[in-house]
């Protein structure tokens, strides 16, 4: 039926046999034809076109067409600026990791000082806000204190009265600099911003 359609078959008889071995010379050349994309039409077209030697070359012609170059082998320099690049990622990535360790320390750290605060504060007299809400007001002091002890922990070196009074003076400076620019904020409304406008209601009346 295939042949029919394949005009360089046209006088020619065309018998197909099943290969006896499905490892037979006969059972590879279709094999290796429908690896490379060939439908049955085009197997039949090309076995009686080009025969087995055809085939044959153009399965050679098709693997060297497509065989990959080998990369030329590195250099020793290449191999040593390889090596030391690996070696930086290690290291950023080892540092990394401890960066985040320290950072999820010092948080647990701060919660822990900011929720005894809460409770020794509270101890004295009623604290009208949740503990959380309490946390979230203390929290740059927490993490102050959180970092003096990481460091105290650690072995470093750790001037606390010294640091400190700085601490206080930068927060001092903070408050500061957030109340004028809320005092500037207030002083640049005008009073349209203060005042409510003003609703006038019409009534619309039908009577006739």
């Amino acid at each position: 039926t295939e042949a029919l359609a394949i005009d360089t078959a046209a006088g020619k008889c065309v018998v197909a046999t099943a290969a006896p071995d499905a490892k037979s010379v006969e059972s590879m050349l279709v094999q290796g034809m429908r690896e490379i994309g060939f439908d049955r039409l085009q197997e039949v077209e090309h076995m009686i076109t080009r025969g087995v030697k055809g085939y044959n070359d153009m399965l050679s012609t098709e693997k060297e067409g497509q065989a990959w170059e080998k990369a030329p082998e590195p250099t020793d320099e290449e191999k040593a600026f390889a090596a030391a690049s690996k070696e930086e990622k290690m290291t950023l990535l080892r540092q990394q990791k401890q960066d985040v360790e320290k950072e999820n320390e010092l948080k647990s750290l701060a919660r822990e000082w900011a929720k005894r605060e809460f409770l020794r504060k509270s101890l004295k007299r009623r604290i009208p806000i949740s503990e959380e809400e309490f946390i979230e007001i203390v929290w740059d002091r927490a993490m102050f204190e959180a970092d003096l002890k990481y460091r105290t922990m650690s072995g470093l070196a750790v001037n606390e009265s010294e640091e400190r009074a700085k601490f206080k003076e930068e927060q001092k400076a903070r408050k500061a600099a957030a109340y004028k620019k809320e005092q500037d904020r207030w002083n640049s409304m005008t009073t349209e911003d203060v005042e409510p406008t003003e609703q006038t209601t019409v009534t619309f009346g039908g009577g006739m």
